[in-house]
């Protein structure tokens, strides 16, 4: 299986537009986390102050360094789907958990979201490698 230079530039493009993506989802976390917590009385989780991270960190860092080593075509498809599924997933249970946390509350039917957003973005790392593999780059 052989891979075109053409389908390596709209993988790279696909690669920038997910880390252009990521990083606005971000950058409302951080902002719906400050907000949250100037309005919260003094009451705060660092589950729901911290939720930006998630798509920053696995989410746009990873995508850039996907387009900048030249790889986005492998991560176009299915492989950047599941993951950018599972970084939103992690980024819903900490912004959940947090606000759980904050009302004096638990429940465990937010502990699907870890383990199920783990396994999307290990699913889509999996199909990212398996794709590098098979391709022979042109």
């Amino acid at each position: 299986m052989y891979i075109s230079a053409d389908e390596r530039r709209k993988g790279e493009r696909t690669a920038r537009d997910r880390a252009s993506l990521m990083l606005i989802i971000s950058l409302f976390f951080l902002a719906f986390g400050l907000i949250y917590e100037y309005h919260s009385f003094g009451v705060y989780s660092a589950y729901m102050y911290g939720a930006f991270m998630i798509p920053l960190v696995p989410g746009s860092l990873v995508f850039m360094l996907i387009r900048l080593t030249g790889t986005g075509a492998y991560a176009s498809g299915a492989a950047g789907e599941l993951y950018l599924s599972g970084v939103i997933t992690l980024t819903v249970y900490s912004v959940m958990k947090g606000a759980l946390m904050i009302y004096g509350t638990e429940s465990l039917l937010i502990s699907v979201y870890p383990v199920a957003g783990a396994a999307l973005m290990l699913a889509g790392g999996l199909i990212f490698l398996i794709r590098m593999m098979k391709v022979k780059r042109v």
